[in-house]
């Protein structure tokens, strides 16, 4: 399902709907007024989080906190079906419980849904969180599940992003402080005073943290022969540079590809590095603009690779290099250098989590304008944030990083040397 069609739905029916149960909601509360029951070793809590595959990865935290809050509650977790795999990666929640949509068509996402709201209720949820930024269909979903604590944003005295009063326990957002906090404050706002607007008035104290993951060497060889058989000149022992050149849905992120291209010649000429170009399939087109230029020294796998491959890739390669998208943030799990563009948005709230993340930032004054209060619609039609960040710049930080990895203080010029298919 494309973007506008998805902003479209969500406005014409999400808000009707809103209202409707809303509504319904006053007079329930009025005359059958119910008790909500401590969260305890049986109860089943529910986050919702439907559209970002990157912030999949940014709510583990909140994950992390509600476990340790509340030892014994099982958590679930509802998504669109094309992110399914992100989460079975992670192995926070267990394949059983998580449930998903169908993004695939607008028939797909009606029949999905009315499924999954069938399925949460059969489960019987206790609490629920939703992780979207004033979206309509979650807050219904949170709503509909239902679960009699609702966690969620709440837009107070901001004009318009109506979506009802489903939620029992409301949050200020707060774009002042990184994603990972702001989902963090949706588990703490159950154990708020009642009387407090916004609900949860305390320091957020729980660190941003993601999953290590553990891949066994046989995954690496394995792909290292792929690698080969793709470029046969493939060397091992060379940096090897991923680039992540395609924004998506949401072009307005994509640094130039013709500064892309750019990069890689001079990486190339300047270190010899393997330069890969991943993405899905629509990336194609992108991925032969730049291994035009670098014919003997590139490899395309567009459409080509399943996420536990792309994190394989991330574990064996020096540097990432990627426009504000999901793969920023699966990069976060590896030890990989992540060079990430932001403009549209700021890392300021997006950043990925971990030491080896170069947020690459013009900081310009009207950044970001992707944002929860335009439903990531901007007006913008030229991304001059990004255009300002040169390749000199861009290619000076990224030698520094081959010639001394932070994480190996001994200097080097050339790659790990640790992806041969020998290698342990």
């Amino acid at each position: 399902m494309n973007v506008a069609l998805f902003r479209r739905i969500d406005y014409w029916i999400g808000i009707p709907l809103c209202l409707l149960f809303t509504l319904y909601e006053k007079i329930k509360r009025r005359f059958f007024p119910k008790s909500v029951k401590n969260l305890g070793k049986n109860s089943n809590a529910l986050f919702i989080q439907l559209s970002e595959m990157g912030a999949v990865i940014l709510a583990h935290t909140a994950l992390t906190e509600m476990q340790r809050a509340h030892p014994g509650v099982r958590i679930h977790f509802l998504t669109f079906r094309s992110n399914r795999a992100c989460i079975d990666l992670l192995g926070t929640v267990p394949a059983d419980q998580v449930f998903t949509i169908d993004d695939s068509s607008t028939a797909g996402f009606i029949a999905s849904t009315l499924g999954v709201i069938w399925k949460t209720r059969r489960r019987g949820m206790d609490v629920a969180f939703d992780l979207e930024l004033f979206a309509r269909a979650s807050c219904l979903l949170a709503y509909l599940c239902g679960a009699r604590q609702r966690s969620g944003f709440h837009s107070y005295r901001m004009e318009g992003l109506y979506r009802g009063n489903l939620l029992t326990h409301h949050v200020l957002y707060n774009p002042y402080q990184h994603m990972t906090a702001n989902f963090v404050a949706l588990v703490g706002a159950l154990a708020a005073p009642a009387d407090e607007l916004p609900l949860l008035k305390k320091r957020i104290a729980a660190e941003p943290r993601v999953p290590g993951l553990a891949l066994a060497a046989s995954e690496q060889q394995q792909l290292t022969r792929r690698l080969k058989a793709l470029q046969p000149a493939f060397d091992p022992a060379r940096p090897l540079v991923v680039m992540n050149p395609n924004a998506g849905a949401l072009a307005i992120r994509a640094w130039p590809l013709k500064r892309y291209t750019a990069l890689a010649s001079e990486l190339v000429a300047r270190r010899r590095a393997t330069i890969v170009v991943m993405g899905l399939e629509e990336a194609r087109p992108d991925a032969q603009a730049i291994l035009e230029a670098v014919p003997q020294n590139g490899i395309d796998i567009t459409g080509r690779t399943t996420l536990k491959e792309v994190i394989t890739l991330f574990s064996m390669a020096d540097v990432l290099v990627t426009n504000d998208s999901g793969p920023a943030h699966f990069a976060a799990l590896t030890p990989i250098h992540n060079f990430v563009f932001f403009g549209p948005e700021t890392p300021r709230l997006y950043g990925p989590l971990g030491p080896h993340a170069h947020p690459l930032y013009a900081d310009f004054s009207c950044s970001p304008c992707l944002t929860a209060y335009n439903h990531r619609n901007s007006p913008c039609s030229e991304p001059q944030c990004l255009h300002a960040i040169s390749v000199e710049s861009v290619l000076k930080q990224i030698l520094k990083t081959l010639d001394h990895d932070p994480r190996d203080p001994s200097p080097r010029s050339i790659g790990r040397g640790n992806r041969s298919e020998n290698s342990s």
